[in-house]
């Protein structure tokens, strides 16, 4: 009798279960991706990975800021040792091309490591993608919009012996170097700014 009891408990838990996900829909949750960047620019940095997708939309009319505060996050799938490294890295490079990060300015800049992974051919290779947006104000235009992929050739190219990290990591120091030059090269204010 217990036995039939717990069946039956179970079948309804089922039901009300589906229910809910009918009721309620069962979209998956948006990732960081998809909710901050514009979606043409989401669809392209989720495309062909084989792909070089280096690319950026700047606005002509409006001058990079010489300071604003920084954002790393990872798209899932993304080890969060890489989003530790990627902004370790940021940091570092935005310092040194002159760049000053305070987390209390309108002005943000927003990186986020898309997709970490090898590419199997021609040969394989560690592969890291990162999306950047750079606004003055959480409600402006980007004034820098784009992506940037960081590639490197494996160390050696036996088979079945799996890329080390080291690999993924100079990757993604790849892509952050090209975006850090890429700002380093639009104009600044030249007005004195406290």
């Amino acid at each position: 009798m217990s036995y039939h009891r717990a069946i039956v408990k179970t079948g309804l838990s089922a039901e009300l279960a589906l229910f809910a996900l009918v009721l309620f829909g069962c979209t998956p949750q948006q990732t960081y991706l998809q909710q901050h960047f514009p979606h043409d620019l989401v669809s392209e940095a989720q495309s062909n990975f084989q792909t070089d997708m280096t690319d950026w939309d700047i606005a002509d009319s409006q001058p990079i800021p010489k300071h604003f505060r920084l954002t790393v996050h990872a798209e899932p799938g993304v080890a969060s040792a890489m989003r530790d490294f990627s902004e370790q890295k940021l940091t570092e490079s935005l310092h040194a091309a002159g760049f000053e990060l305070d987390p209390n300015e309108p002005a943000e800049l927003t990186v986020c490591v898309v997709k970490a992974s090898q590419i199997r051919k021609p040969i394989r290779r560690a592969k890291v993608r990162i999306a950047a947006g750079l606004r003055i104000t959480d409600n402006t235009e980007p004034i820098l919009l784009g992506l940037a992929d960081g590639i490197v050739p494996r160390p050696d190219l036996s088979s079945g012996v799996s890329i080390p990290r080291s690999a993924y990591f100079r990757a993604a120091q790849l892509a952050i170097s090209k975006l850090v030059h890429q700002l380093a090269n639009i104009p600044k204010p030249t007005s004195s700014e406290p």
